[in-house]
Formats: structure tokens, C-alpha cells, sequence
């Protein structure tokens, strides 16, 4: 949204049963609120003809910026896997921040990928960068989410990462059917160099110095772990515990409840 301010004043005007008792102070606070952690305003489990859905609001500058910059990794997480992307969505400045993005998660999964991989390890370690340091994985989340979003959606992930790999073909092959790289220091401080800024900061202060003094990748690795469980803890962390604000105490025990639930039956079907 460029004014999230005033399309939740409108929102709570037509849809304010989809709001906890925030929506009685008003679209202020409801807008302040939203600016917390991922800067994302959700409202779940929402009756839309018959079927429950959970929405969510962010402005327009924070999306962008943290698919530039990777400050929270909670939207441009999301985004490193198959999305609909509407047509208000595509103009300039989105579509270049989502390709960067796209490039950030690519080279990052590089970092602590083996030599040889398949397509499928590929696409699940980028799925799963947002997830690292998530509390929500330990306890709460279908053990096999990664594999429920990258399996059946392989040729989407295809479309989305092949010209990037294209692109990186000095150090990335097709090899009998596996994917290549070069795993060569001079290489990982290539990927690490076009890591977004955020990652980059954050690296420097896990390696205590300069990165490119780094002379293992065996510590390029161990420090861009760190970094992202860094990044996406903190962010994760208080996001959820905005939710209770946001969805109110009882859609959020019904929300959680379910996610158990489902966590649970992935464990017995192990």
C-alpha cells in the first residue's frame, strides 16, 4: 500500500470484523501498530465466501526495502518462493527489487550448497532461508513445509531461478543432471560480495573484521548462517507476538492451535 493508514480506515469501515479490538482505536494505531517488526499488518482466519483466509497489509517502501536491503527477511522471504504477483505489483521499481531479491537468495543458497546439488536442494535451501533461526520451526510448523512448497512447484521455482543460474554460468554448471559450482574462496567471496546490504553489515560484525579477510569457506559459511538466524529471529520473533495484537487472543490460540495440529500430523507421518 502507498497509504496503509488510510486503506485500513477504509478497510475498518467495510470489513472490521476481519480486526481484533485494535480496530477501536482507530486506523492510527491500527497503522502504527502494523510498522512493528516486518512492518506487516495480518488479520487471519477471514470468512471470504465460505473459505478461511489470512491476509496481510505493508506499505509499499517497506516491502521494497526489505527485498533490497533484507532488514527482516520476512516479506522478501516470502517472496524467494512462487507468488501471484497482481498487476499493480509489476510496476518498475517493485519488479527490480523483486529480481534483486530473487539474485540475493540465489547467491546466498550458493554459500552453503555442497559442490554438487539437484535442482530440488536448490530450491528448498532458498525456500528455507527465511526459516532459519524461526522459533516457529521448532515448535509450531509442519515438519515438511519446505518440501510442501518447493515439490510441487519445481517447474514455477524453474521459471524463477533459471536465468539467474544462466547468468552465473562461469561458476555454476549442469552436470549429469546435478548443478555444479565452483566452491573455490575466491568464488564464496564472489557470492558474498552481492549479498544486500543488511547481510553484508551483519556479516561484518559476525566475522569481527573484514570479510574479505575470511580465508576458509568453511567460515564464509558458518557466518552467513549466523547472520541470516541473526535476522530472522529477531524479526520473526516479534512479529508473532504482534499477531496477538493484531488477530486478538482468540483467532490467535484458534490459528496457533491449528498450526500444532498440523505439525503433528507431520511427525506421525513421518
Amino acid at each position: 500500500m502507498d497509504d496503509s493508514k488510510l486503506w485500513h480506515g477504509e478497510n475498518l469501515a467495510m470489513n472490521g470484523h476481519h480486526y481484533s479490538s485494535l480496530k477501536y482505536l482507530g486506523a492510527d494505531v491500527v497503522s502504527e501498530v502494523q510498522r512493528w517488526a516486518a512492518g506487516v499488518y495480518f488479520n487471519p482466519l477471514v470468512d471470504m465466501e465460505g473459505r478461511l483466509i489470512k491476509y496481510g497489509v505493508i506499505d509499499y517502501d517497506t516491502c521494497c526495502r526489505d527485498m533490497l536491503e533484507w532488514n527482516t527477511l520476512y516479506i522478501s522471504g516470502r517472496l524467494h518462493k512462487p507468488v501471484i504477483l497482481l498487476e499493480g505489483d509489476k510496476d518498475e521499481g517493485f519488479r527490480i527489487a523483486y529480481q534483486k531479491n530473487l539474485k540475493y537468495a540465489l547467491h546466498a543458497s550458493l554459500l552453503t550448497l555442497p559442490e554438487t546439488f539437484t535442482h530440488e536442494d536448490l530450491y528448498l535451501t532458498i525456500s528455507g532461508l527465511s526459516y532459519i533461526g524461526d522459533f516457529r520451526m521448532t515448535f509450531g510448523e509442519d515438519r515438511n513445509k519446505l518440501q510442501n512448497i518447493v515439490l510441487p512447484h519445481v517447474d514455477t521455482f524453474r521459471e524463477m531461478y533459471d536465468h539467474s543460474i544462466q547468468e552465473l554460468s562461469n561458476v555454476l554448471c549442469i552436470n549429469g543432471g546435478r548443478l555444479q559450482q565452483d566452491t573455490s574462496l575466491e568464488t564464496s567471496q564472489f557470492h558474498l560480495k552481492q549479498l544486500p546490504k543488511h547481510m553484508w553489515d551483519c556479516y561484518r560484525e559476525a566475522s569481527k573484521g573484514d570479510p574479505e579477510h575470511d580465508t576458509e569457506r568453511k567460515s564464509i559459511q558458518s557466518n552467513v548462517r549466523a547472520c541470516l538466524v541473526s535476522i530472522v529471529k529477531s524479526s520473526s520473533y516479534v512479529q508473532s507476538l504482534k499477531g496477538v495484537l493484531t488477530a486478538g487472543v482468540g483467532r490467535s490460540t484458534v490459528y496457533a492451535a491449528d498450526k500444532v495440529k498440523k505439525m503433528i500430523r507431520s511427525i506421525i507421518g513421518m
